[in-house]
């Protein structure tokens, strides 16, 4: 079990690098800025092809495409026999989706960055939804792998594609001028602690 508080204490260390940037976006926002105006500006050094590129991304990451996506994972995993993965997917995806992240935007009432905007946005900007949801689903799917008795290479290709998916849906939140670098962090860290503490209960059960 010792693996067990592996998770633990990688879960715990998410949640507590979340509740600094959150803090610090409480108490002094303005310390966030310059680092966040940078990574915008820097990532927007870009082309036009850069930009069509985050664009797709942002409409095959769309919330309605991740519903699809994730229900019919859910439908295939629970009709195949793996009924306790399928629900932990679901849990994660509502945790993180209907509770934790919009009520978060309601207490930090973040606005969105002061630039141009390459896409459409609605709400506040704190923490990420895109970021947070890529991470609980992708992350949830990654680490299914195991359970689903995949070989060491289909883990591996898979960990590539999923790890892959999450990066360049946060980048796109970003360079698409819709959220700031610590929205996309926050989101990530607010994901992968939720995932970490849930692992270790479905590995007990499975």
């Amino acid at each position: 079990m010792n693996d067990f508080h592996l998770f633990y204490t990688l879960g715990s260390l998410a949640f507590l690098f979340f509740a600094i940037i959150a803090a610090t976006l409480l108490f002094g926002h303005h310390r966030l800025l310059p680092a966040d105006m940078w990574v915008t500006n820097f990532l927007r050094r870009g082309t036009g092809q850069s930009t069509r590129f985050f664009q797709a991304v942002d409409r095959i990451g769309s919330i309605p495409n991740l519903i699809i996506f994730v229900t019919a994972i859910v439908l295939y995993l629970y009709f195949n026999g793996y009924q306790l993965l399928a629900w932990w997917l679901s849990i994660n995806v509502t945790i993180i989706a209907v509770v934790l992240n919009p009520l978060l935007k309601l207490i930090f009432h973040r606005h969105r960055p002061a630039v141009p905007r390459l896409a459409k946005s609605f709400g506040y900007s704190f923490p990420s939804g895109h970021s947070s949801g890529s991470m609980i689903i992708f992350g949830t799917l990654i680490m299914m792998q195991p359970l689903l008795g995949f070989s060491l290479l289909n883990i591996i290709i898979g960990t590539l594609i999923g790890g892959t998916l999450i990066i360049i849906i946060g980048i796109s939140r970003v360079y698409l001028g819709v959220h700031y670098a610590s929205d996309v962090l926050a989101g990530f860290l607010l994901g992968l602690g939720c995932l970490l503490f849930s692992y270790p209960l479905i590995w007990v059960y499975h």
